[in-house]
């Protein structure tokens, strides 16, 4: 299990197991905790690695909203 705790900037993450379809991904802000069962976790505080590392699985960012390829 993975978690982030109240990280002090806002942190993206993409939590998956091997050859995962279907990861979880997100943001977790200053204020939040995230908790996933999924052992693999990729994170970074940097928006643009975050929508990189998303394109990986075919998920891409318009508008503020997930939209799948």
């Amino acid at each position: 299990m993975n978690e982030i705790k109240y990280p002090t900037v806002t942190t993206y993450f993409i939590s998956y197991v091997d050859n995962d379809t279907n990861p979880h991904y997100g943001e977790v802000n200053p204020d939040q905790y995230m908790i996933t069962p999924k052992p693999n976790m990729f994170t970074t505080t940097v928006e643009q690695e975050y929508i990189d590392e998303l394109l990986q699985y075919g998920i891409v960012l318009k508008d503020d909203t997930l939209e799948q390829l």
